[in-house]
């Protein structure tokens, strides 16, 4: 439900304001309840049906439209009847419903179902290939521009997986690059087949895995051969099932290594300032952004974001990047740093300055955060049901803490405020917004008008 809520949108498109209660969001969901013999009754059908309902998030139920209870044992054609006509009534109402759809794709997508469906099974074809066997059928397409507008079409409903930044093969076989994905997320059970590999202990508690590492399992699969591993490689660095900390890598570097997020087990969230030794002086205010919902992946496409803007700060030989939260450097000499971490339904952000006399553009972090987060959730990925709002909570925080968050804009720097969290006023620390961003562009005009002035003398 998770998953069906990130990439829905609402079934009323003119709507434009926040979400409410009453707002259907799509694709539509039935929820069916099955085994239906098994339980005492229709009424703790019913109850055992309310309590799974009552799991989901607030905004996910807004996809639901009806419900059933049915058993394969007991319910005759009458039951099964009336889910048959509620997915009728659905499905006819959909936007897909009669859309219109170019002759010529219909006969390249029966080509290619053709291809896969085959004895031997064709899971992957190079894009020379499909341009090939585009051009034979009876309304042949000899454009690439219109095979490439029919295979992001065909990638976009989930037929198949193509990228036209990295086009040199088409996936034919979703299921295919799906166990791909799982060879590497689980990579720990082949264990026994690889002993001689000595990471395997740094793979389960950091999620770090090297190419050599990665390449030696696929070669353990019969269907993943040599000349597709660095396209899976670089799909899977595409969906960011993997992370690689250097974007400007040798390919031919057998050194080079990745992170997977979702095997990071290492969780520092609550000691990660102790770890680098921040004392509260140097910490800024907390912001936040609290998520109406969170999608679980988001906080790795940040993290990769990040990863290509800053240098990952180390501690005590220790890489900043643990599960669910990271430790960056935004100076060169490594005395400003910016700590991100995922809690509950919130992103919380805090820079660490040790160098007071080079004041941090906050307002800079900011706005390249922000912007990520808008270009993951609304460009790329057109989550429109996701919506976040900024918010602080005072300097001296923990990180797995969700109360007493303030709105900006409320209080002037230096105000004394009650904090909730740690039941005791505090001075207010207009970090991110106020006198400390504006010092630092002022410091840094002065300073390019003073060099202009030693020019012209």
């Amino acid at each position: 439900m998770d998953t069906i809520h990130c990439y829905g949108c609402r079934a009323d498109k003119k709507e434009l304001d926040a979400i409410q209660q009453d707002t259907l969001l799509n694709p539509p969901v039935i929820f069916i309840g099955t085994h239906k013999d098994e339980l005492q009754d229709q009424k703790e059908s019913s109850k055992q049906m309310i309590s799974h309902m009552d799991k989901l998030c607030k905004d996910t139920r807004l996809h639901l439209r009806t419900c059933h209870q049915i058993s394969n044992k007991n319910d005759g054609n009458d039951e099964f009847q009336k889910l048959r006509e509620d997915i009728f009534a659905l499905a006819i109402n959909s936007k897909t419903a009669e859309k219109g759809y170019p002759v010529k794709f219909i006969q390249l997508e029966r080509v290619l179902h053709a291809e896969y469906t085959s004895e031997k099974r064709v899971r992957i074809l190079s894009f020379k290939t499909v341009k090939e066997l585009a051009s034979k059928i009876s309304i042949p397409i000899t454009d690439e521009e219109e095979l490439d507008l029919f295979l992001r079409y065909q990638n976009e409903i989930g037929n198949l997986v193509y990228f036209n930044d990295i086009p040199e093969y088409i996936i034919l076989d979703p299921q295919w690059l799906a166990d791909a994905f799982k060879c590497i997320v689980t990579a720990t059970k082949f264990q026994e087949q690889l002993p001689h590999f000595h990471e395997w202990k740094e793979v389960k508690e950091t999620g770090k895995i090297k190419l050599n590492l990665m390449e030696a399992i696929f070669n353990l699969q019969q269907a993943y051969n040599k000349d597709h591993q660095s396209h899976l490689i670089a799909v899977m660095e595409r969906f960011e099932i993997i992370i690689n900390p250097v974007t400007n890598r040798d390919p031919s570097d057998k050194d080079v290594f990745f992170y997977i997020p979702c095997m990071m087990q290492v969780n520092k969230i609550e000691e990660v300032d102790k770890l680098f030794e921040v004392e509260d002086e140097f910490k800024s205010t907390c912001l936040c952004f609290i998520f109406n919902f969170l999608p679980p992946y988001l906080i790795s496409h940040l993290i990769v974001s990040c990863l290509r803007e800053y240098k990952i700060a180390s501690a005590q030989q220790q890489e900043g990047l643990f599960k669910d939260c990271c430790v960056f450097d935004v100076s060169e000499c490594g005395c400003t740093k910016l700590l991100l971490v995922k809690y509950g339904s919130m992103i919380e952000l805090q820079i660490w300055q040790w160098d007071k006399e080079t004041p941090c553009q906050y307002e800079e972090i900011f706005n390249f955060i922000k912007g990520e987060l808008d270009r993951i959730i609304y460009t790329r990925y057109r989550m429109t049901t996701v919506s976040f709002e900024k918010k602080w909570k005072c300097s001296l925080t923990s990180y797995n803490c969700e109360c007493g968050l303030k709105d900006f804009g409320k209080l002037e720097d230096g105000k004394t405020f009650y904090c909730v969290e740690h039941k005791r006023n505090h001075r207010y620390k207009d970090d991110w917004f106020g006198e400390t961003s504006e010092k630092w562009l002022f410091q840094r005009e002065e300073k390019k008008n003073f060099n202009c002035d030693m020019f012209i003398s």
